[in-house]
């Protein structure tokens, strides 16, 4: 009896365990082309850096690329500039890909520049070597249920030339320039849904004043810096989504479901907005800076609302 209760365990375990990932958003990173004159290991490094932006969302499930292999190697798209290839978009379809990212790296590298400034104190010229490094890809996100690109854009990161950089320095500061770009890109494609969990305080009117949301550290501190790290050479806190968490505001939206010529479509509609007031670990506390009224009445009948960046 005690093995078969294990068992069951495990079952119901794996059953969970798949339930979560059937509600994850399927990736499929393919293999970026190199048309840069370096190294394919520099194309791997970009597409590593993208991978890693959406492993790092909870909400995602990267699918292995070994899936693709097959086609890959027939259609040879490393060095290919067709990127929305209909073989490409049936395999995502038969390996459960929602999403297909693809891109093609056209820089990386790094040289020594001599910098030459004039000191008006001593009226003595200040002569310094520093490094300038460049990363330049384009990358693009395909809906595999439609075929087309939702997102394409091209990418560049170069490093400040306000400090004199080690060469290593140089392109982790570029990376990180980039890493800012790919990061938002994320963030607005698939934003994470998030929700107004009830009323904290109410006005003299009876209507709400602060309301509880589900974001906290995770959401907020992931995507907002304290400065320009970038300059600094810091790449440990990439996020920039925000530059002052004082200043987030948020829409509170509600999604109406409307029939058109048979078919269904989401319209999200503007409530009110909202303004960060204090992150509590995996919440957050809004003051409600408009649409107190029509907030209300939708929670008190039920309704689901959504929170969003405005």
């Amino acid at each position: 009896m005690r093995k078969i209760f294990f068992t069951l365990l495990a079952m119901l375990g794996m059953c969970y365990s798949h339930a979560q990932d059937a509600e994850k958003i399927s990736i499929a990173v393919l293999p970026f082309i190199n048309s840069s004159g370096n190294s394919n290991n520099y194309a791997s490094v970009v597409q590593e850096l993208i991978t890693k932006e959406f492993i790092k969302g909870s909400r995602f499930n990267i699918l292995d690329r070994s899936k693709f292999q097959r086609v890959l190697d027939e259609l040879k798209i490393q060095k290919s500039e067709e990127f929305l290839n209909s073989k490409i978009v049936e395999q995502g379809k038969l390996s459960g890909a929602q999403y297909i990212v693809t891109g093609a790296l056209t820089q990386m590298d790094s040289k020594q520049e001599d910098n030459k400034y004039y000191n008006y104190s001593t009226k003595q010229y200040t002569y310094t070597t520093t490094w300038k490094a460049d990363i330049k890809f384009s990358f693009q996100v395909i809906d595999v249920t439609t075929g087309t690109a939702l997102y394409a854009e091209n990418i560049s990161g170069t490093n400040g030339s306000s400090h004199n950089f080690s060469r290593n320095d140089a392109m982790e500061n570029a990376q990180c320039r980039v890493n800012k770009q790919v990061r938002n890109a994320v963030m607005k494609l698939f934003p994470e849904e998030i929700q107004i969990i009830k009323v904290e305080k109410v006005t003299k009117k009876g209507l709400p004043d602060e309301v509880l949301i589900s974001a906290g550290t995770n959401f907020f501190d992931e995507n907002y810096s304290k400065g320009n790290e970038c300059e600094k050479g810091v790449v440990d806190k990439i996020g920039s989504l925000f530059s002052k968490k004082e200043s987030i505001k948020l829409k509170v939206i509600e999604i109406e479901i409307l029939n058109v010529n048979g078919k269904e479509i989401k319209r999200e509609k503007v409530l009110g907005k909202l303004k960060l007031k204090e992150v509590q670990g995996e919440l957050s506390v809004c003051d409600v800076d408009d649409g107190a009224k029509e907030i209300q009445e939708r929670l008190n009948a039920n309704q689901k609302l959504i929170v969003k960046i405005l």
